[in-house]
């Protein structure tokens, strides 16, 4: 390919990603940018056209990133996680460009996934398992968490096997593994209670409570419909979401109690 071609190509970038969106301000955008490129190379900048990156500002946007589920569940796992001080903390399934990565800033972090990662880190130690066989004896782990995956487990999504009852028998070994006293970290869409095959499964917010019966609930917060993040809740009152991520911080009772 031509270098015209390739400046070419890299300059309607912006058009295809955003021009439906912002069919007036992308012009004014565009301006903006043959602007600036033409003041950089008047105080003598380099910037072959074949290089050209065109990055557009539409003023409007808000430049930073945040909200949503993902960026909520994440800050508040790690400040639960950071209260909680393991030596070793255990992860099932959750992001690692996310929580399990960013934990290990603090504490040395061992992944099991049915996937291998592709990168190395240092604190990040990974083990290939499966969550409904999960490679621990009953009640071996004092910090465990699984963000975002309880509601993919039994449909196939990640190569896993079809299996409808797998949410259930998933929060089982979850709750099989962790020692007494120690504390599960958990996360999953809820409301509405449905299968959107084969995506998710939307969760009642309190059915995961009932079914962890050698578990406390010691926190539940939300991040609502509208996307609003609210701490130390009631899940109660959370009846008619429709799409919300529910939080929930366990603490496994003591053995005789």
């Amino acid at each position: 390919m031509s270098d015209s071609l390739k400046g070419f190509w890299r300059f309607i970038q912006p058009l295809k990603a955003f021009g439906l969106k912002y069919p007036v301000k992308i012009w004014s955008a565009y301006a903006d940018f043959l602007k600036s490129k033409s003041q950089f190379k008047k105080m003598g900048g380099q910037a072959p056209f074949r290089y050209i990156y065109p990055t557009l500002y539409f003023k409007a946007e808000d430049v930073q990133s945040g909200g949503g589920h993902y960026f909520y569940q994440d800050t508040w796992a790690l400040k639960k996680l950071a209260a909680i001080k393991p030596d070793m903390h255990y992860d099932i399934g959750s992001r690692y460009d996310g929580f399990t990565g960013q934990a290990t800033a603090f504490c040395p972090v061992t992944a099991i996934d049915i996937r291998p990662p592709s990168f190395t880190l240092p604190g990040f130690h990974f083990m290939k398992g499966d969550i409904l066989k999960l490679p621990f004896d009953d009640n071996a782990l004092q910090t465990l968490s699984c963000l975002y995956t309880i509601e993919h487990i039994g449909l196939g999504r990640y190569g896993d096997q079809i299996n409808p009852n797998g949410y259930y028998e998933a929060l089982m070994e979850l709750q099989r593994v962790v020692a007494p006293g120690g504390h599960l970290i958990l996360s999953m869409p809820v409301g509405q209670e449905r299968v959107e095959f084969n995506e998710k499964m939307i969760l009642y917010q309190k059915n995961c409570i009932k079914k962890l019966t050698e578990m406390e609930l010691v926190e539940f917060s939300i991040v609502t419909d509208n996307d609003q993040f609210i701490e130390s809740t009631d899940p109660g009152l959370y009846t008619k979401a429709r799409y919300s991520c529910g939080l929930y911080l366990f603490i496994k009772g003591k053995k005789g109690q």
